[in-house]
């Protein structure tokens, strides 16, 4: 499993569990960037209902600024994928002051819509979305 920063936990605790990670994992819509052996990152879209999902991703806490870059580059090409054949709006969802997190949504080119008070875990997130 990676070892992720704090601010994306609650994902990698939600993949451990089997219940939610068969809600996560879901072919066509999750992937897992390896090189050389080494796991990059993990993401992918759970559908919330037909046309709508959210984005998920960890990070290696390890990962650099040139492997982080080629993770990205993987990760817009499968988001505009799917956006493309199934569906028309993506939510990200990121901790409130997780700054890292609010330039990745921005990386891809999702529009900050709102808060979210205590959302998960009793922490307050912001509402990223991206629609098409």
């Amino acid at each position: 499993m990676i070892d992720c920063v704090e601010e994306e936990s609650e994902i990698k605790d939600a993949l451990q569990n089997p219940a939610l990670a068969r809600q996560f994992l879901v072919p066509g819509l999750s992937f897992t960037v390896i090189e050389g052996g080494y796991t990059l990152a993990s993401f992918g879209i759970v559908p919330i209902w037909q046309g709508r999902g959210f984005l998920w991703m960890i990070f290696d806490k390890n990962i650099g600024p040139k492997r982080f870059v080629s993770v990205v580059r993987k990760g817009e090409l499968m988001l505009k994928n799917v956006m493309d054949h199934a569906f028309h709006r993506v939510e990200a969802y990121v901790q409130k002051d997780y700054e890292n997190g609010k330039r990745l949504a921005d990386l891809f080119h999702f529009k900050k819509e709102g808060e979210m008070k205590k959302f998960i875990g009793g922490k307050d997130y912001t509402l990223y979305a991206r629609t098409e």
